[in-house]
Parts: C-alpha cells; sequence; structure tokens
C-alpha cells in the first residue's frame, strides 16, 4: 500500500500534476476515510493489498515489457485499491458496483482491466462467476480477454484454468470469463463483473443496460467503464461521463460509484476558469501544446505510457494541419470535441502551389463530383509531376445560379469565370453531356492515358458514370469509371494531408480549388473516422471530393510520387 499512499500524498501537495477530476478523486478517498464509516463504509487496506500482489504474480508478454512482473503504476494501483478496497461495514461486501474510468490513449487500460477480470475468476472466484468485456464490435471485446488469457496463461494460476476459443473457464467454481459486442447482448447472463471498453463509440446504452440489468441478483457484481473521450457529446457515454463528474464535483453523492477522469482542464468543466484567448487574466484553462500538462491526461507518461517523443511527433503535424487538431485533443489529451473540424488550412495549401501542365500520354487518375442547379460540377485530374503528385481541376456552374440573389459568392464565381477557371452552362440545370465533351477534349488533345475515375454518388451519377466509362473505352470486364461513396475517402484524406504536409503537391494555383479546399471541414463518426463536411451557407467543397476521389483513385492503384513514367502506353485508345 506504500505506493498508494505515496500518490495520494504527491497528487494532493502537487508533485504530481494532476488535473481537477484526479484530485477531486483523491480528496474524495481521503475524506471517505474519515467520513466513511458514518456512512456504513470502509476501506481494507488488506484486500486492496491482496489484488495489488495478484498483478505481481503474472507477467506482461507484449514487447518491450514482454516476461516483466506486472507492477500496476500508482495511479492504476489507487484505481484498482478503490474498486475493490472499499467495503460496506453491515456486509463486509464490496462498496463500489459501478465505476468510469476516462484516460486518453495507450494508458494500458485494456491490459490492467484484463488482470482485474483475472483476478475476480482465480481469486475471489465466487461459484458461478459470469465475467464479461463488451464494445460495439467483437473485435474491440476481444482486447481486454485476450489480455486476461495471455497474461494468465504464463502464471502459476493457469493449471486451474481452461482456456477455450471464446472463453476462460474455471471448472471447480463453474466460473466463466468471455467477451461481447452489442449484437450479443447479456440477456440470460447473471454479470459477476461487466467491463465496458471504449463506451465513447456507442450509439447506444442497449448493451451496458443489458449487462447491468445481469447484474442485479449477484452479491457484490462490479460494472467498470473503460474509455477515452469522444467526439459526439450527444451519445451515451458523454451522459455517463456528467454523472461521474456530478460526484467528482460533489453535486451528487453516490456511495457505489467510482469516478476518476484524467485529462486537461478546460473552460467546459471548469467555467471558472480563463480561454486561452481570452486576455482577462487569472488562472487559464489547460494549452494542449504545453508539454508540462501532457501527464493530466497521460499519467503514465513518465514511465513511457504514452511515448513522449510520439506525443511530440503528433502534436507538431497537428499544428501544421488543423484538421488534426480535434482527434489530437480529443485521443491524446481525452477532452470530449465536436464532430467537425477544419480541414487543411490555407497556409498549407499555399506552401504546395505551383503550375501544372497535363504532358502528352500522361497517366492520369479522376474525380468527379457532379451538381444539380445551385452548385458547382467538378472534375479533378491527378498524376506524378517532378516526384509530386500534380492537380489538374476543372468547374462548371448554370447562369441561373450565378443570377441567383441569394448566392453571396456570385461576383466572385462571374470573376473565376471571365478568368476561365469555371465554364458557365445557360439556364438552370448543368448539362452533363456538355461536361463529357469537355472531359473528352482534354483526353484526346493531350492523348491521356486514363487510368480510371471515381464519380460522387448522386445527381444522376449511375449515367453519367455508365457514358463516361464507354466515352472513355471502358468495359463491362474493365471498366474505368466507378460510383463511389463518401465514407470510402478517408485513405485519400490521410495520404493529402501527408503529402501536403511534406510539400510534395503541387495543387495547381487554381483559385476555385483554393475556395473548395478552404471552406472543407471534416466530419467524424463515432469510431473517429472522417468524411467532408460542407460548413452551413453556400460555402462550396465540390473540387475538395472530386481531389479526394481521384486521389483515392491515384491512391488504390498503387500511385506513387515516385513514379515519372510518362512513354506512350503500347495501346492507346483512338477517338
Amino acid at each position: 500500500m506504500k505506493r498508494i499512499h505515496k500518490y495520494i500524498d504527491d497528487v494532493l501537495s502537487d508533485k504530481i500534476v494532476t488535473c481537477r477530476f484526479v484530485k477531486k478523486a483523491v480528496e474524495r478517498h481521503v475524506d471517505d476515510l474519515k467520513s466513511g464509516p458514518d456512512r456504513g463504509l470502509y476501506f481494507d487496506e488488506k484486500e486492496a493489498q491482496k489484488i495489488l500482489s495478484f498483478y505481481e504474480t503474472l507477467k506482461l508478454w507484449e514487447e518491450p515489457c514482454a516476461g516483466e512482473i506486472f507492477s500496476l503504476l500508482p495511479h492504476w494501483a489507487f484505481i484498482v485499491a478503490n474498486l475493490f478496497g472499499w467495503k460496506k461495514i453491515e456486509t463486509g461486501r464490496r462498496r463500489f458496483r459501478k465505476s468510469y474510468i476516462e484516460t486518453a490513449k495507450k494508458s494500458c487500460k485494456s491490459t490492467v482491466m484484463g488482470g482485474l477480470a483475472a483476478y475476480s475468476l482465480v481469486v475471489e472466484a465466487e461459484s458461478g462467476a459470469q465475467i464479461y468485456c463488451a464494445a460495439t464490435k467483437k473485435e474491440q471485446s476481444i482486447i481486454v480477454w485476450r489480455s486476461a488469457r495471455n497474461l494468465l496463461k504464463r502464471s502459476d494460476w493457469a493449471s486451474c484454468l481452461r482456456f477455450l476459443q471464446y472463453s476462460i473457464t474455471k471448472e471447480d467454481t463453474f466460473g466463466l470469463f468471455s467477451y461481447l459486442s452489442k449484437d450479443d447482448g447479456a440477456d440470460g447472463k447473471s454479470t459477476s463483473l461487466g467491463i465496458i471498453d471504449e463506451y465513447h463509440q456507442h450509439t447506444k446504452s442497449v448493451i451496458l443496460d443489458s449487462i447491468e440489468t445481469s447484474c442485479q441478483s449477484r452479491p457484490q457484481p462490479l460494472l467498470i467503464i473503460i474509455t477515452t473521450a469522444g467526439f459526439n457529446q450527444y451519445l451515451p457515454c458523454y451522459s455517463e461521463r456528467e454523472y461521474a463528474a456530478k460526484i467528482l464535483k460533489g453535486t451528487v453523492q453516490d456511495d457505489s460509484y467510482f469516478s476518476i477522469i484524467y485529462t486537461l482542464d478546460t473552460t467546459h468543466d471548469w467555467p471558472d476558469l480563463i480561454g486561452l484567448k481570452d486576455d482577462r487574466q487569472g488562472k487559464k484553462e489547460d494549452d494542449w501544446q504545453d508539454e508540462n500538462v501532457w501527464i493530466k491526461a497521460n499519467p503514465g507518461i513518465e514511465y513511457g505510457l504514452p511515448d513522449r517523443e510520439k506525443i511530440r511527433a503528433i502534436v507538431r503535424q497537428a499544428i501544421e494541419m488543423p484538421t488534426q487538431i480535434n482527434n489530437v485533443i480529443t485521443k491524446h489529451f481525452n477532452v470530449w470535441t465536436s464532430t467537425t473540424e477544419r480541414w487543411v488550412s490555407t497556409d498549407l495549401w499555399d506552401k504546395n502551389s505551383g503550375k501544372v501542365e497535363l504532358q502528352r500520354y500522361q497517366r492520369v487518375w479522376g474525380g468527379v463530383d457532379l451538381s444539380g442547379v445551385a452548385d458547382l460540377t467538378s472534375f479533378v485530374w491527378v498524376y506524378n509531376s517532378e516526384k509530386k503528385l500534380a492537380i489538374q481541376p476543372y468547374f462548371w456552374c448554370t447562369e441561373a445560379w450565378l443570377n441567383d440573389p441569394t448566392n453571396k459568392y456570385a461576383e466572385q464565381f462571374r470573376a473565376w469565370a471571365e478568368e476561365k477557371y469555371i465554364t458557365i452552362q445557360p439556364g438552370n440545370a448543368l448539362n452533363f453531356v456538355s461536361v463529357r465533351a469537355d472531359i473528352l477534349n482534354v483526353v484526346k488533345e493531350k492523348k491521356l492515358s486514363v487510368q480510371s475515375v471515381k464519380v460522387d454518388q448522386g445527381f444522376d451519377s449511375h449515367t453519367f458514370c455508365q457514358n463516361l466509362d464507354y466515352d472513355l473505352g471502358g468495359s463491362d470486364n474493365f471498366p474505368k469509371v466507378g460510383t463511389g461513396r463518401m465514407g470510402s475517402l478517408l485513405p485519400a484524406i490521410d495520404e493529402l494531408e501527408r503529402l501536403l504536409l511534406d510539400g510534395l503537391v503541387i495543387n495547381g494555383n487554381n483559385p476555385v480549388l483554393r475556395f473548395c479546399i478552404s471552406n472543407t471541414e471534416m466530419k467524424r463518426n463515432n469510431d473517429g473516422f472522417r468524411r467532408p463536411w460542407k460548413p452551413e451557407g453556400h460555402a462550396k467543397i465540390d473540387g475538395t471530393v472530386a481531389t479526394l476521389f481521384a486521389v483515392l483513385q491515384w491512391l488504390v492503384e498503387g500511385g506513387s510520387t515516385q513514379d515519372e513514367t510518362y512513354e506512350p502506353p503500347s495501346e492507346l485508345i483512338m477517338f
């Protein structure tokens, strides 16, 4: 228990830098040591030490720590000791029935929970114990289970267990440890210990509710929620977090609920703080770029969990690429953010400026975003040039849209049309036959070697796709043109960002494409995957979408900025 006492002293004396939530969790523990008996509670140090000692009977299996004794870091020792050390005076059973633990990525959550589940199975060994870890997908829920399996297999406890494909059993006590996904549920089960992993990914509380209900018949059940922060504050995890925060702040008293949140101190959680951009004097919220506060969300960073150098590199990249900021703040500093964020800064885009010129016989990949009436239609070629990725865009819109009084960009678009950056078509609906003809004229003039083209679904994309594929010489067996969904663009988003950061793009100095790029936001789903998102109003991102579809084709078909081959192919499509 010495490391627990030292951790408590170090937190309260500010020897360890912690956020307010952590300090309040420690203060709650200390206060309960004094006032708990009045509420029928006591802290059993021997029981707490028992589980801490159990961890040291296990050996880690992953490099760089493979083969080492599993000795819990101080903050994890504090958490585990709280969960198993606090008891009810009347029954001698555990005090806590539910727990919310929130930390940044790479904090060893799954491994610690695996050890905790192992302890429940082989040491507590409740008769007929049923232990489950659950997540939205089996691939996630199996992580904690696999941690327990790997820890136990190399321990002296292995001889009393059976390791099956989907479970671990202790037959003398009829104990079971398995894993679930949201599709399985816990109906018909009697859960003694439940672990909900990465709860921020859950769109509904079904699996948590199911496991919590299945605990009711157990004498001392425990449901543990472990998670990193997320992007959607309307999902059930954030509601759970709000309740956990109220307990720590003292506005709600719930002696059956343990909570601890490792995060940065922000004005969202603590309104008395002053925002970073606020000129007022006083206590400021934490700056995610300040290394001194990283430990608040990453309490194991001094022990290499996570690696400080890797976090530095991630932060440097986010500073250059604003679209990464929300992801970095959320995943690496455990701060809840919004689902949308600005993408590429105009400064970064302009650092990749340069003129482009299609070469004869150039190998090209295309992307298309079609439009209705009040929008742009965009077509983009990407190709290799000077060991960089060159981008050549084309744009079309209707005369009716330019005359629309609600189009606040009409004057600017007319100016770009005069400079031949946009082709204006008469009427109030685009003629896609004319658009295809314009594309084919470029292909014929330069005798381009068209590798493939991807068309964003919608706005009669299927017909356009079929006709363009025929124009370019595609066939049923070997089509050159196909449709794609916005949700498939993540690889292209990541790759274009990397190329821009490395200065390996030539963007053609096209002002319309620059306009689209500057408007583009990225929206994340619950898994953190991104897709282009158009902000409110008339801002256009059509050029961005077409560019990303072209980059996706280039990337999927093995495109590389090192490929400089311009020789005419042996067989050319003749027009």
